[in-house]
């Protein structure tokens, strides 16, 4: 009912959905529900909408307020900071690496600057078959300088040269797990590798093509995939040069998860999983907008990817499994510890 002899204009008594001025109890609890919600798995379980998710009130987890407005400082927020400070300085010497995996995203830290920062993330399959989110930091992959900071810090902190790593074909980031670990086995993401194989070759033949590489990347044992790509790239290198030359600059390190048991190959031949769980933390995060620093915007990715990896399934590492993959590793030790 709008009384009308007031003379007055009438105002809703409640704060607009986004108002800065939000409880900090009322703001805490609608910034967990962004932070935490699960993963979009179906259209029936669509996840929270991005209109409710645009209501998030700045200040919550170091989300910069508006002028004038009160800064609100949950408690949430403060846990999940002092949970990082903790999780980035912790002792890496009890996670035994089996397969090492790393990949990288951007994202906007700073609110008084327009562009991203780039941010390296890190996880490993242990040798129990576990898997595990390591490290979390500043880094552009381009830069080798930046990458090597990044894989040093680990190795500060005890973490051993893993059998194998897996990246993508950034070339700072590949120079600085060689200087790294120069014994361990190098891989390189297929998925990765299949998309720019495919980007220079004409669109009618991408199709076969694609077949004829997967059967080099999923070929019986390293010896045969090697002979299927060497193959294919002198059957169409006068055809296709640039697209055969993409082929041949790194086809070893594309087959190295050949040498591996057949159960764990399809699982370390590509950075899929780390991808995967870099746009969960995407979808999670691009509706809070820029954060206040460094420190906020590393907390709240990290609190993010945490919760997404709880839904990660190990791989199997059975007696006999063990057994092939010591042999593998008497092949190749003694592995170096660090660069």
């Amino acid at each position: 009912f709008l009384p009308l002899t007031t003379g007055r204009s009438w105002a809703p008594p409640f704060p607009a959905a986004n108002t800065t001025a939000m409880r900090p109890q009322a703001a805490a609890r609608m910034t967990e529900r962004i932070l935490i919600s699960p993963p979009v798995s179906s259209r029936r379980d669509p996840g929270p909408s991005q209109r409710r998710l645009s209501a998030c009130p700045a200040g919550v987890c170091g989300a910069p307020v508006a002028a004038g407005a009160t800064s609100i400082r949950s408690p949430m927020a403060q846990a999940i900071r002092e949970d990082f400070e903790a999780w980035r300085s912790r002792s890496l010497s009890l996670e035994d690496v089996l397969y090492f995996f790393v990949d990288g995203m951007y994202l906007k830290l700073h609110p008084d600057q327009p562009e991203k920062q780039p941010i390296l993330i890190a996880y490993a399959i242990l040798w129990s078959g576990r898997k595990v989110l390591l490290h979390v930091g500043l880094g552009d992959r381009e830069s080798y300088e930046a990458c090597l900071g990044f894989l040093r810090d680990m190795a500060e902190r005890g973490l051993r040269a893993p059998l194998m790593y897996c990246s993508d074909d950034c070339p700072g980031l590949r120079k600085a797990l060689k200087a790294m670990w120069p014994r361990s086995l190098p891989q390189k993401c297929q998925a990765h590798k299949l998309r720019n194989i495919l980007s220079k070759l004409p669109r009618g033949v991408q199709a076969e093509f694609a077949k004829r590489i997967h059967a080099a990347f999923r070929a019986r044992d390293y010896e045969e995939g090697l002979a299927k790509g060497r193959e294919l790239i002198e059957r169409y290198r006068r055809r296709f040069p640039n697209a055969m030359e993409c082929l041949a600059k790194s086809l070893e390190e594309c087959l190295t998860c050949l040498k591996l048991p057949h159960g764990h190959r399809i699982r370390v031949r590509t950075t899929n999983s780390l991808e995967r769980l870099i746009e969960e933390g995407r979808r999670r995060t691009k509706v809070i907008g820029p954060m206040a620093g460094e420190t906020a915007g590393l907390s709240l990715i990290h609190a993010v990817l945490v919760d997404a990896s709880k839904r990660w399934h190990g791989i199997d590492v059975s007696s006999y499994i063990l057994e092939k993959l010591e042999d593998l590793r008497a092949t190749i030790a003694p592995l170096a510890d660090s660069a």
